[in-house]
């Protein structure tokens, strides 16, 4: 996630200090730095009322620092439902033109065994889906090479702690590395599959280096959390072309509940 947001910042042209072990000392322009208790020491001993804090994915970051920290404070989320922190003011962005968000999908409810799935993915020229319906390692991977065999034309990448291709049953371990890139090394392939869970949770995205390439399908088991819901459903973002993004959930009325919190 850190690499999105130096791309972001320096397509904009703007100068970046980055806290790590490294490079511990803020400056006086832009300091970005990861929410994690071993990065957040760096900055504790300074000042910070100095300084106007933005935190990102606020929903989950906006308990890390005291209130009373920040000359002024902004929270930037998609999923504020939850947050008990009352606002100065509440602004709302304007969505791109051609983003597409949970109402601009279709939806439908997949099978057990994901065949309505796999029939329209295999029947489009080429795609790239996403399965986020299981938490345990060994059940993603026994999942990966049970679909492989069934469909011995597609590669399967099982996403956790470590990198898994699957080809026809056969198990291969790859080097860890961003998705982008994963994708990027796989362009040969009409067809790729993920399985994956935390790994394919908020602030990811499943395209290629030159965003050619995106998610086209995915099967999501939806639960009872309206935020775990959205920040789960990877599909949503800003494409170039018309088309068609396909949600496979477990069932349309969690469905339903998640996109009335929209409105």
């Amino acid at each position: 996630m850190l690499n999105q947001y130096i791309s972001r910042f320096k397509s904009e042209n703007l100068k970046l200090n980055i806290i790590d072990s490294s490079h511990n000392q803020l400056t006086n322009g832009i300091n970005i730095i990861l929410n994690n208790k071993h990065r957040k020491k760096y900055i504790l001993n300074v000042n910070l009322n100095l300084y106007i804090l933005f935190f990102d994915e606020a929903d989950l970051t906006h308990k890390s620092f005291k209130p009373c920290y920040g000359f002024k404070r902004y929270y930037i989320t998609a999923t504020p439902f939850n947050m008990k922190v009352q606002f100065d003011n509440t602004i709302e962005i304007t969505p791109p033109l051609n983003y597409y968000g949970l109402n601009e999908l279709t939806v439908n409810v997949y099978d057990n065994d994901y065949s309505n799935v796999f029939q329209d993915f295999i029947d489009q020229k080429s795609g790239i889906l996403l399965i986020t319906t299981f938490r345990f390692i060994e059940t993603m991977i026994e999942l990966s090479m049970m679909l492989s065999i069934k469909y011995p034309n597609l590669t399967f990448i099982v996403l956790n702690s470590t990198v898994k291709q699957v080809n026809n049953g056969f198990v291969k371990i790859i080097k860890k590395q961003s998705i982008n890139k994963i994708i990027d090394n796989l362009q040969n392939e009409s067809h790729i599959v993920f399985i994956s869970h935390r790994l394919a949770s908020r602030g990811l995205s499943f395209v290629s280096s030159d965003y050619k390439r995106h998610l086209t399908h995915q099967i999501l088991k939806l639960n009872t959390n309206v935020v775990s819901n959205i920040q789960k459903t990877r599909l949503c973002g800003i494409y170039s072309s018309n088309l068609q993004l396909k949600l496979y959930v477990n069932c349309l009325k969690l469905f339903e509940k998640t996109t009335s919190y929209l409105i």
